[in-house]
């Protein structure tokens, strides 16, 4: 029976040392920088840091694109401005002008000398004393707030 009994033991013994060696191996291939925990712990650490830099770029460049939009929303911003003058400036304009004595003449066909068509129609006068300086400034002074807006809107 003692026989048995040291035989039993000395087999839980083998055991256990075999299974020391594993749990043994176990550990080691965990702590291995390569393969193991610490090589995923790395692998975290190295991309974490790559993270932290892509989000610095990414915050860099909304904060670039944040101040371009707030320049050209400030620009169409202007522009919108300028061209409700604009309007309101030709509506002015419409409102000197006398309708019933004041019509556009009729397209002239292409100028022979120059082979183009004329761009601003002429204005003439259908009957009535219709001064003719007052629609004339009128649209030279729209004409000339159209190429300054033009100019302006350019740059």
């Amino acid at each position: 029976m003692t026989l048995i009994a040291d035989g039993l033991l000395i087999g839980a013994a083998v055991t256990a040392a075999i299974y020391c060696h594993v749990l043994s191996r176990r550990l080691r291939k965990l702590g291995d920088l390569d393969k193991g925990l610490g090589g995923a712990v790395a692998a975290l650490s190295r991309q974490a840091d790559d993270l932290r830099k892509a989000m610095e770029t990414a915050r860099k460049s909304a904060n670039e694109q944040t101040r371009e939009l707030a320049k050209r929303t400030a620009r169409a911003e202007a522009a919108a401005g300028r061209l409700e003058i604009l309007i309101a400036a030709m509506h002015d304009a419409e409102s000197r002008l006398p309708r019933p004595l004041v019509r556009a003449a009729a397209p002239r066909a292409e100028d022979p000398e120059t082979d183009v068509l004329d761009p601003e129609p002429e204005l003439e006068a259908v009957g009535g004393d219709a001064p003719e300086d007052e629609p004339r400034s009128s649209r030279d002074a729209l004409a000339a707030a159209i190429r300054a807006l033009s100019r302006g809107g350019a740059s």
